[in-house]
């Protein structure tokens, strides 16, 4: 009984210093828990602030690299086509010469030594030889230009599709002029979205050279076999190139000149069969009165700051000085100390 009596007093005296070190203990461990915590935080806000700064530079960054590569890529597209035209119009040009010169030498053989069969027995292979060696060796160059120009204009494409700017319209007509149909595809996509949000004050946009491009598309109906790209004679495209004409009418509402107003008032008159078609003629309805304002201001300015058309004035109608003048009599004039006496 005592011994029990003893123990059970020493429990008692111990379970309050057993609690009491438990809760410190506790205490401890959630302090350094708590101090564990914060300084992970601190070290995530870092991570996190310099992931975040590490973003914003490099997205800064990347948007002045997409600023230079799409002005380098309007740049590109623009002096490529530019330069393949003038080649291609080289090469033409020395076909023609090619054919025309091969032509006259022909005639000449023909009245100088007539039925001389020994002579084009030798000369005639000859000549035939070299023709078709200069008619290959100009038909390669165009390939070769065409090939390598069209290498070069498809890098550019993705940086020119993916700009949302007003200012690429001209680079992207300018892909018309390459015979790609990737480029073509890519061009009236894009241009789709573009032309109509065009404003009055866009005019500068488009060059002589880009209306002529969109003028004849826009004269061809989406329909018709003879101007379809015959890489997609059996696609049905039909959707796709009467939404694009109907984004160049919406386009000249604004930058429209007096070459498409012949075009237009076309498309406005004409007997729609399909859908595409009715949406072309609403557009070109809708397109009309502005294309009219537009060119009748542009009429106007001409007017205002054109020259007079009298080129020459006789010479009866110029001032001149009077031919005579009249002396009075010098009894008449007035001296010194004399009074005029009233007449």
């Amino acid at each position: 009984m005592r011994g029990s009596a003893r123990a059970t007093s020493c429990s008692s005296v111990l379970r309050p210093n057993l609690a009491r070190a438990a809760t410190v203990h506790n205490d401890m461990v959630q302090s350094q828990f708590e101090v564990v915590q914060e300084s992970a935080s601190e070290d995530e806000a870092q991570r996190s602030g310099a992931t975040t700064a590490a973003v914003i530079q490099v997205d800064a960054e990347s948007h002045v690299l997409s600023d230079d590569a799409i002005a380098s890529a309007r740049m590109t597209v623009t002096s490529e086509a530019q330069r393949h035209q003038r080649i291609a119009g080289i090469v033409v040009g020395a076909l023609t010469v090619l054919t025309v010169a091969t032509t006259a030498i022909v005639q000449w053989m023909v009245r100088r030594y007539g039925e001389d069969a020994d002579f084009w027995r030798v000369t005639f292979p000859i000549l035939t030889a070299t023709n078709l060696s200069l008619l290959l060796t100009l038909s390669g160059g165009l390939l070769w230009n065409r090939a390598k120009r069209g290498r070069c204009i498809r890098a550019q494409i993705p940086v020119l599709s993916t700009d949302g700017d007003r200012e690429s319209i001209g680079a992207l007509i300018d892909l018309f002029k390459f015979d790609d149909l990737y480029a073509h595809k890519a061009a009236k996509r894009s241009l789709t979205e573009l032309l109509p949000n065009l404003r009055a004050n866009d005019v500068h946009l488009l060059h002589s050279r880009h209306r002529t491009v969109l003028n004849r598309i826009l004269g061809s109906l989406p329909e018709e076999i003879g101007r379809k790209d015959i890489r997609e004679l059996f696609c049905d495209t039909s959707a796709r190139e009467a939404a694009f004409r109907v984004a160049i009418l919406e386009g000249y509402q604004q930058i429209g000149e007096a070459d498409a107003l012949p075009i237009v008032e076309r498309l406005a008159n004409m007997d729609a069969t399909t859908n595409g078609q009715r949406s072309i003629k609403e557009a070109a309805i809708e397109c009309l009165p502005y294309l009219r304002i537009r060119v009748e201001q542009q009429t106007a300015h001409g007017s205002l700051l054109r020259g007079s058309s009298a080129t020459s004035v006789s010479g009866e109608s110029l001032l001149r000085p009077a031919s005579a003048s009249y002396t009075a009599p010098s009894d008449e004039l007035l001296r010194p100390g004399e009074a005029a006496v009233p007449g």
